[in-house]
């Protein structure tokens, strides 16, 4: 089983064992194919995801040269030509994942259930290594990742909440927005928080605004958008936001010192 990794470094698992996908360029190269997961990416997209503005004489024919070191890793079967450029076809993302245990641990909330809904968030959130897409510049799956990954911190204050954690929440919300605080938040939660673990999540839900409206897990990164779903895709793909749409899938190199793209 092929497992995509992107809350952090990119990677990619076979059977639990970590494949070797070589430097910084070939990991972007694999980063911008994931962010896709499953879709066909030009040439023009991944080169300009690999190189930014600094990109070789022949963009293509080094494609081509990292493509094959990788397939060497990874199969011919799962790092496919398709059209003019290429596809990656893996069974799962940590993302994917990580969205699928904030969805459970939202219904098991939903459900008075705070136990149940403390492990599944922190299952999720334990999936994060670093940045999500840390090998690209910013992504629009990775700013919908850091945000949903904003409300599973705060989902999982309103399970340990409800689970009776109330000094433990009220201490961790006090260091979070404001050391000099003196207890205000304390005072806060003992004038709204009432008996019940209903009652102590529309508490904690009332403090968090990035928690309202509240949106299924499963679209936080976007309708449409590959990163909202799970699993493989083998039905025919449609497109991909080209590098230099900003607000799209695919940036340019995410930059190293002096402006210049890390590992050229």
């Amino acid at each position: 089983m092929l497992i995509g990794l992107v809350l952090g470094s990119t990677g990619i698992e076979r059977d639990g064992t970590a494949v070797d996908l070589g430097g910084p360029l070939p990991r972007r190269l694999v980063a911008a194919l994931l962010a896709a997961e499953g879709r066909p990416v030009s040439e023009d997209a991944l080169a300009e995801a690999v190189w930014g503005d600094r990109q070789p004489a022949s963009p293509g024919v080094s494609l081509q040269a990292y493509v094959s070191r990788l397939r060497r890793g990874l199969g011919r079967d799962v790092l496919l030509r398709a059209g003019d450029g290429y596809r990656l076809l893996v069974d799962d993302t940590d993302a994917a994942r990580f969205t699928a245990d904030v969805r459970r641990g939202r219904e098991l909330l939903d459900d008075l259930r705070p136990g149940e809904a403390l492990r599944a968030f922190e299952a999720g959130l334990g999936r994060w290594r670093g940045e999500a897409f840390a090998d690209l510049c910013e992504t629009y799956a990775g700013a919908a990742l850091a945000e949903l990954r904003a409300v599973a911190v705060e989902e999982r204050l309103a399970a340990r909440l409800a689970g009776g954690d109330a000094p433990g929440v009220v201490a961790e919300l006090e260091a979070a927005t404001d050391p000099g605080s003196g207890g205000r938040l304390e005072r806060r939660a003992a004038g709204r928080i009432r008996p019940g673990p209903a009652a102590a999540v529309v508490a904690v839900r009332g403090w968090f605004p990035a928690v309202r409206p509240r949106r299924r897990p499963g679209t936080a990164v976007g309708a449409g958008h590959p990163l909202g779903g799970g699993g493989r895709h083998d039905a025919e793909p449609g497109p991909v936001p080209v590098a230099g749409d900003r607000a799209g899938v695919l940036p340019q190199a995410r930059p190293g010192p002096g402006g210049q793209p890390r590992g050229a």
